[in-house]
């Protein structure tokens, strides 16, 4: 097959006769890599088990990895032969996947909420975190994996979503052999949580052989441009950003600052080096006088004829496009605004002398104008001469302008300067807010444990057997003391289980009993059961009347199944079935109904679920006065969130649900402060052949 492929050079797209037996073999690579491995990674798994198992904060952890960790020990072997096959079915289901390409990442993984548990879709969340931290571990092999595949596929791009050999296949193959392993599912998630970097399979030696294999089945892209790109978006990555710049923008970009009368003299990039003996001079002397907004096009109408090259003015034209965008944006205070006008002349001086300044987003002159912007954001109305985060801005901006000589280290210094005053202050404003927090915390386990309740209660009642009467017992009253019990479980580790034993004794005593003996039996158990319950009523305080007309139906219900003569005909017991499984088909119908008429996920939500600690949002007062907070705080399960001022003033808290139709009326709008000038750029280059 390798002699096959190399006559399909990787400038032309590779047969499509080829792919997919490139495809399977990479699956049996991935299998001899898995076999190679395994004993070792199980080992690893044993140790973190056996470490939990001792130094658990909750005891219920302990508990499980020890349990966990017997069972692997004692049944090694049949471990070692789940797991490879279930690796071998996850990347067949990518292969299948991969042969429809119309099926997105999310379409395929995405989980019919109807069909699955609270646990499930938990585990899903838990994967799908764990698996970012692998990648991250493994991006160098990764990112050569997945141009090699898209070459392969004779696709542009592969993100690591659509590449069937991504850490989260493991992942998941890992988390099916154990769900197969331990039947009980208990283990499932102390495990899963098991699976750092560190434990887990070791990805990279696998990620090369899948290489490897590629170039040796003469899958041999040219990585120049698309190892370029990966540096860009790393670099962007570690200024706080993530885009997806093309390769086209990419190439517009190189277009732009390279005419094609520049010859051999152009840079890395293309771009021609400073060479006029004046010029230097010229924008020094341009750097310590008054500016205004338009001093980048003065330069480039007024300098002396000769000085500039055609590159220098395309140079020129580009920065000052780049700064007419940021000036505009409404979120920036005019007076930082001022400030950032005196940073134009430094910034050219950077540009012209420094080929990376237009194609790095960590440069760092960017990176000082970018956090003067992002700064500026939080600053407070009123005289800015009073406010000290103005004043320090300032200083630096002083200190750029009148001591700049193509020292790059005075940006790099002076933008951590400016990040370690904001981090003090965010660390001032943030122990302000410790009582908020605590509040957040407490109504965020508060609805978890509603939200486990309920789920407890919908899969004892989904089978249609239980009468009406307990269904809305159990729905409006028991679920608030197994909410109560999965509070203090931590402190009363043993009231859980006494409550979820209780609802099940109420559900098995209002069954129809068949004997003698099970009716004696549900006579001797009636005394223990109702004093649970009446204990278990007087924590959560629910008195009166309909307390009184629940037991009594309860008693009514009791004494009709005592007073039943004989066993159960076949007939009767049919028909009882008959009717369980009616109540459960209209209980299923009527949970689908309500399920389509819930609003579905809007732009709004996803909103919400990009915000990040840190990140500013404008939100419209009653009065229609606007106002900016930022982002202090995201509990852990994101359903609440704490905003403050940003000295950690006028602090208060969204839900999820809140903050989305906040968006969802205009009332919160997100201001983008990342990466400003990056920003400013794409939109110029896209603007260049509109």
């Amino acid at each position: 097959m390798a002699d096959q492929l190399a006559n399909h050079p990787c400038d032309k797209a590779v047969p499509p006769s080829f792919r997919m037996p490139v495809l399977r073999t990479l699956v049996s690579i991935a299998s001899q890599q898995l076999a190679a491995q395994q004993d070792a990674f199980v080992s690893r798994l044993l140790d973190a088990l056996s470490t939990l198992a001792d130094h658990a904060a909750r005891s219920s952890d302990t508990e499980i990895a020890a349990n966990a960790f017997r069972h692997l020990s004692r049944n090694r072997a049949t471990f070692h032969r789940l797991l490879p096959a279930c690796l071998a079915d996850a990347l067949q289901q990518e292969l299948r996947a991969t042969e429809q390409p119309e099926k997105s990442p999310m379409e395929r993984d995405a989980i019919d909420l109807s069909l699955v548990t609270f646990e499930a879709m938990e585990q899903k969340v838990l994967i799908d975190h764990l698996s970012h931290a692998l990648d991250a571990a493994n991006t160098e092999a990764l990112d050569a994996l997945n141009i090699r595949i898209a070459s392969l596929l004779g696709k542009v791009e592969v993100g690591i979503a659509h590449n069937p050999f991504r850490p989260h296949v493991f992942l998941q193959a890992v988390a099916d052999a154990w769900g197969k392993f331990d039947l009980s599912g208990t283990s499932q998630r102390v495990v899963l949580n098991q699976m750092r970097p560190e434990v887990f399979l070791q990805l990279d030696p696998i990620l090369r052989a899948l290489n490897d294999a590629l170039i040796a089945n003469g899958i041999v892209p040219n990585l120049a441009d698309a190892y370029r790109l990966n540096k860009l978006a790393s670099h962007a990555r570690h200024a706080g950003e993530m885009p997806r710049r093309n390769l086209p923008i990419y190439d517009k970009l190189n277009r732009w600052l390279s005419p094609s009368e520049l010859g051999t003299a152009a840079g890395p990039h293309g771009r021609q080096a400073v060479t006029h003996p004046g010029l230097r001079d010229y924008l020094r002397g341009m750097q310590g006088a008054q500016t205004d907004a338009s001093v980048l096009r003065q330069i480039g109408q007024q300098a002396p004829r000769g000085m500039l090259s055609q590159a220098d003015e395309n140079a020129i034209e580009l920065l000052a496009r780049m700064f007419d965008r940021v000036l505009d944006e409404p979120h920036i205070p005019a007076d930082i605004k001022r400030l950032l006008v005196r940073l134009q002349v430094p910034m050219l001086k950077a540009a012209l002398a420094d080929d990376e300044f237009f194609f790095r987003a960590d440069h760092p002159a960017r990176r000082l104008v970018d956090t003067v912007v992002k700064s500026g954001v939080g600053m407070e109305q009123g005289p800015v001469h009073d406010d000290p985060l103005y004043r320090m801005i300032e200083g630096l901006v002083d200190r750029v302008q009148q001591e700049y000589d193509a020292q790059l280290a005075m940006f790099d210094n002076a933008a951590t300067d400016l990040e370690s005053f904001l981090a003090q202050e965010a660390q001032v404003a943030d122990a302000a807010l410790s009582h908020a927090v605590a509040q957040a915390l407490q109504q965020e386990r508060i609805a978890r444990a509603r939200e486990l309740a309920a789920h407890h209660v919908s899969l004892r009642i989904e089978s249609g057997e239980v009468p009406g009467f307990v269904e809305a017992f159990l729905q409006s009253q028991w679920t608030r003391v197994l909410g109560l019990a999965h509070t203090v479980e931590d402190t009363r580790p043993d009231a859980l289980p006494g409550a979820l034993k209780a609802m099940d004794e109420l559900i098995w005593s209002v069954k129809p009993k068949n004997g003698g003996d099970e009716r004696k039996e549900l006579l001797g158990r009636l005394p223990s059961l109702l004093s649970t319950l009446n204990a278990w009523l007087n924590v959560v305080k629910w008195d009166g009347a309909e307390r009184v007309a629940f037991f009594s139906s309860l008693a009514e219900r009791h004494a009709s199944i005592a007073r039943t003569a004989g066993e159960l005909s076949p007939r009767a017991q049919l028909e009882i079935t008959m009717n369980a499984v009616q109540r459960a088909s209209e209980r299923r119908l009527n949970l689908r109904a309500t399920e389509q008429a819930d609003q579905p996920a809007d732009v709004s939500m996803h909103l919400v679920d990009g915000l990040e600690p840190d990140a500013w949002v404008e939100f419209v007062r009653n009065s229609g006065a606007k106002a900016r907070y930022r982002l202090a705080w995201i509990s852990p399960r994101r359903t609440r969130f704490i905003f403050a001022g940003r000295r950690g003033q006028e602090p208060f808290t969204l839900t999820f649900e809140e903050l989305a139709q906040s968006f969802r009326e205009d009332g919160a709008t997100a201001i983008s402060i990342d990466a400003a000038l990056d920003r400013a750029m794409n939109a110029v280059l896209e603007e260049m052949d509109a």
